[in-house]
């Protein structure tokens, strides 16, 4: 359905970007591949996990949910672009 690039920020409050396919999904997905091409690492425990980027030496914690998935929790920042998404009660 195609794709967007939004400009966001982390819980930690590192701005960023993350492209997202656009597709009938209950919850948006990242591809671990696509961060590593970009330089990323990414580990995975038992609570949760981190994202290093090797560059920066920074590193973006996620969470594991009790039903077993990763949560990556981001914020979209003001003004970028959200057109093709369906936001709830729109």
């Amino acid at each position: 359905m195609g794709q967007q690039t939004l400009a966001v920020r982390t819980e930690e409050g590192v701005d960023a970007t993350a492209t997202f396919q656009i597709a009938d999904v209950a919850r948006p997905l990242n591809s671990v591949g696509k961060m590593c091409d970009l330089g990323k690492r990414v580990m995975f425990g038992r609570k949760g996990g981190v994202i290093w980027d090797i560059a920066t030496g920074h590193m973006t914690k996620f969470k594991r949910e009790a039903d077993g998935v990763y949560e990556l929790n981001l914020w979209m920042k003001e003004g970028s672009s959200s057109a093709g998404f369906t936001w709830p009660g729109k």
